[in-house]
């Protein structure tokens, strides 16, 4: 998960590829000495001669030199500035991937101390992908931190995310968008693996909450990709005798969670496919119109399913089915 922009990352891999020419050249002269030092003794002395040895000598030593100016390079190049960083993270897609990220959450132990006195400082720790709220960049002159592509900031996560970054305008009601003005500084603790806020950064909130039932209707039967990076993504929870919809990692789910005025509004995942297998739970979660096992793909949306939440921002209950037509 990694990234810098497109033309540092085609500098990085011109660079590697010298690299590996210059250790291909090392590897023929290695080569080259060892097949003479295996012929017999008696012809040591004429196929190696000093003036031979003193110019391979001077060929290694100028490739180890340029392959250290290399490696200072594509290090220069992996680092970047508080600036750089605005720009590149306001600026590309989700889908993309940026280079030298760790991915890190705050400790609970941190966060309770914060609460109990705002001048403790957060602590970061390295996690699996998938796990993490914020990725550590290592920049040129400091550590920084941004929240991972994806979050919006709502009633559930706002004071966790104030804890690391001023939120300005932001709006309790929706599930905010934001642009990335500073980011946060960090020091590290154990390098690697843990680190320590130093200054908080800074986000631009953006509202754009989802669309009220009628409108949700008409972008979700027309545009229903409009809504994925608003959208919580849900599948049902295993072990429970309850109908229960917890929250999964992205492409992991079945069905998306949205907010809008504090009403959760459940529909099925955009581009979903029905089989006899995922069926059953999207029957509870839906009146399924017209549908005929093995030949119903398509289908409208006319209602969303309602929600009632269980554990904020974890699960959620059907309080109102929605309804499909095939």
């Amino acid at each position: 998960m990694q990234y810098l922009d497109l033309n540092t990352l085609n500098l990085n891999i011109h660079i590697i590829i010298e690299i590996l020419a210059i250790i291909i050249a090392l590897i023929a002269i290695i080569q080259t000495l060892i097949l003479k030092l295996k012929v017999i003794p008696e012809l040591r002395k004429e196929l190696i001669n000093p003036e031979e040895l003193s110019d391979i000598k001077e060929q290694i030593n100028n490739l180890t030199t340029k392959v250290q100016e290399l490696e200072n390079d594509f290090t220069n190049n992996s680092e970047i500035s508080d600036t750089e960083l605005v720009d590149i993270y306001n600026h590309y897609r989700e889908s993309e991937s940026l280079l030298n990220t760790i991915e890190v959450s705050g400790t609970p132990e941190s966060y309770e101390l914060h609460q109990k006195n705002n001048h403790h400082a957060i602590v970061l720790r390295k996690v699996e992908i998938g796990n993490g709220y914020y990725w550590v960049f290592r920049g040129k002159d400091s550590s920084y931190i941004v929240p991972k592509k994806g979050i919006r900031i709502n009633i559930y996560n706002h004071e966790a995310i104030e804890a690391l970054f001023i939120c300005h305008d932001y709006q309790s009601e929706y599930s905010n968008n934001f642009e990335l003005l500073k980011p946060a500084k960090v020091s590290a603790i154990s390098q690697g693996q843990t680190w320590q806020l130093q200054q908080k950064g800074e986000l631009q909130i953006i509202s754009h909450e989802p669309p009220l039932e009628p409108d949700l209707i008409l972008v979700y039967n027309n545009s229903p990709n409009k809504l994925s990076e608003q959208a919580i993504e849900v599948s049902q929870k295993p072990g429970s005798q309850q109908l229960i919809l917890e929250r999964v990692r992205r492409d992991r789910g079945s069905f998306w969670v949205l907010i809008s005025e504090n009403e959760f509004y459940i529909v099925p995942k955009y581009k979903i496919k029905i089989t006899y297998l995922n069926y059953p739970l999207l029957a509870s979660l839906f009146i399924c119109k017209d549908y005929q096992e093995g030949k119903s793909e398509k289908f409208k949306l006319i209602k969303p399913g309602k929600l009632t939440v269980k554990i904020p921002g974890k699960t959620w209950e059907l309080k109102e089915k929605g309804e499909l037509q095939f």
